[in-house]
């Protein structure tokens, strides 16, 4: 079990290229990543540790993933997709789905600006994962909000 401390720092990076390149870190033993260019998915990475045993992945999305209409992207040996089940302007709640080495379903809430960038997200997994004792199976779930740096998450 993971406890996830009550406030964490995404790090937003914008690429020479016009890319921006969101990083979530909030423990040593988790990380999750993602790059989106002009509203495109293009590769998310994402890492997780339970006692020692580390699965770290990169997803390369296909031309199209966004995180309004969903996604297909694959790492060496695991694919996920998303799809739309529900939408407003500003909102859309997804649902993935995880096939290969790991397998598993969650869901992805997006809250966002008009330029593709989310002020608001709410994740949920449900997975197994292969480790050296057999498939570990986890449950997740956070929520992330965007706050500029030195402002509270009213």
């Amino acid at each position: 079990r993971h406890e996830y401390p009550a406030r964490t720092t995404i790090t937003v990076l914008r690429q020479p290229s016009g890319c921006v390149v969101y990083r979530w870190r909030p423990l040593e033993e988790r990380l999750y990543a993602w790059e989106l260019c002009a509203g495109e998915l293009r590769r998310y990475k994402e890492e997780h540790e339970f006692f020692g045993n580390a699965d770290r992945r990169t997803y390369r999305c296909e031309p199209g993933s966004s995180l309004r209409d969903g996604w297909r992207c694959r790492s060496p040996k695991t694919t996920e997709s998303a799809s739309v089940v529900a939408a407003s302007p500003g909102y859309v709640r997804l649902r993935t789905t995880l096939r290969g080495e790991s397998k598993g379903t969650g869901t992805r809430e997006f809250w966002l600006r008009e330029d593709d960038v989310p002020e608001r997200m709410v994740v949920e997994n449900r997975n197994a994962t292969p480790s050296f004792v057999g498939p570990v199976n986890y449950l997740e779930r956070y929520e992330l909000r965007l706050v500029e740096e030195g402002s509270s998450p009213g």
